[in-house]
């Protein structure tokens, strides 16, 4: 396929989640579209709509270098708004339940608290920084 594409959010969701129940192919209108280069795959273009949601939630914070932060939820936006206080100069630590979740956000290098295991994380964090958090961000969803 050659040149722009048009791409809505919704179909990327049906596209990426491949439920049987749901069409493969959907139409919207122009203005909840977007264009992408075709030279860029939609295993990463999927990611722009996201993305933005996260950029736009972080661009209400003023997180600076030295501060801290807590990131409630390791799914793909807990993890966006992590790594965006990370590339911030925020000390970030992370809370989820899911076990891989905690697993995929140690490997992206976050330090991970699980409430199951943790008996008091706020002293835990306490512990860690030597003084509370300056954010808290919740991103669990449900």
């Amino acid at each position: 396929m050659n040149g722009p594409l048009f791409v809505s959010a919704l179909y990327f969701s049906i596209l990426i989640s491949r439920k049987p129940y749901l069409c493969s192919l959907t139409s919207t209108t122009v203005s909840f579209s977007t264009t992408y280069s075709a030279d860029l795959p939609v295993e990463k273009a999927v990611f722009a709509e996201p993305l933005s949601c996260a950029m736009n939630g972080f661009s209400r914070l003023d997180i600076t270098p030295g501060d801290t932060c807590v990131v409630i939820g390791c799914g793909p936006i807990g993890l966006m708004f992590a790594q965006l206080a990370r590339l911030n100069g925020a000390r970030v630590a992370c809370i989820e339940l899911n076990k891989s979740r905690q697993e995929y956000a140690r490997k992206l290098g976050f330090t991970v608290l699980d409430p199951d295991t943790n008996e008091n994380i706020n002293n835990k964090l306490k512990a860690m920084w030597e003084r509370r958090e300056n954010y808290v961000i919740e991103a669990a969803g449900r």
